[in-house]
């Protein structure tokens, strides 16, 4: 990294303030100053580094293949996603085993949250501990399902409705589809929600919208997960789904 490199790293902090009414760059993001508020002693030090995980239909290689790449979200807007500052770190496709590819990545990026990195800056010619943390996912929504391990497809493939989906089975494929129920989440005098002309025909929809898990919820969720170590998914036949 140059000496000019390594001063645009501390960019989101000391050369842009918070910008609330446009949203540019991800430090204008709720997320961002929620992660600050809650961590101050690392949101202090400008040259730690906050990381997004890209793959699927983020592909500026043009590749074929489904890579996966890391960006760094310190570095001003039009930097971010340029070849040179990416990190391809998985560079085909993983089809449903991504957990192993994963594994090693994610081990990394907790050692580097957890235990600090020896890190030379070139700007200012000294040595720091840095701290480096994944922030964000950028994929499509099939993507999302092998990334997240959330299945998005069938009944319940919203991945913010989750199980209180609300859905309507077709009569003919046997597929389901959320069409006039998702008015749920428009404003309460909004003339949709009672059209029983342009949508399923003499139906009013009342039921109010999913109410948003908080973090406790998402977290007891994730415990109750059980983890194939083999990779891959298995159902309850031993087969794959």
């Amino acid at each position: 990294m140059t000496e000019e490199s390594a001063k645009q790293m501390t960019w989101h902090k000391e050369g842009k303030p918070y910008r609330l009414e446009n949203m540019v760059h991800p430090v204008d993001a709720e997320a961002w100053r929620h992660f600050d508020g809650f961590h101050h002693e690392e949101d202090e030090e400008a040259r730690n580094v906050r990381v997004a995980l890209a793959t699927d239909g983020f592909n500026p290689y043009g590749m074929m293949a489904a890579p996966i790449h890391l960006l760094a979200h310190v570095r001003y807007p039009h930097q971010c996603p340029s070849r040179r500052h990416l990190s391809l770190i998985i560079p085909g496709y993983s089809e449903d085993n991504m957990s192993v590819y994963m594994e090693p990545l994610i081990n990394d990026l907790l050692h580097a949250w957890e235990e600090e990195v020896w890190t030379y800056d070139r700007a200012t010619k000294t040595n720091l501990k840095m701290r480096v943390w994944y922030m964000y996912s950028l994929h499509d929504l099939p993507a999302y399902g092998l990334f997240c391990v959330w299945c998005v497809y069938g009944m319940f493939l919203c991945p913010v409705c989750k199980v209180a989906l609300k859905f309507l089975g077709l009569t003919k494929g046997g597929k389901y589809s959320s069409f006039n129920k998702h008015r749920q989440f428009l404003p309460i005098d909004h003339p949709f929600i009672q059209d029983i002309k342009n949508f399923t025909k003499g139906v009013v929809v009342e039921d109010p919208p999913p109410q948003m898990l908080t973090g406790v919820a998402v977290c007891a969720q994730l415990d109750a997960l059980r983890v194939n170590k083999e990779g891959g998914t298995r159902s309850m036949k031993g087969g794959k789904y």
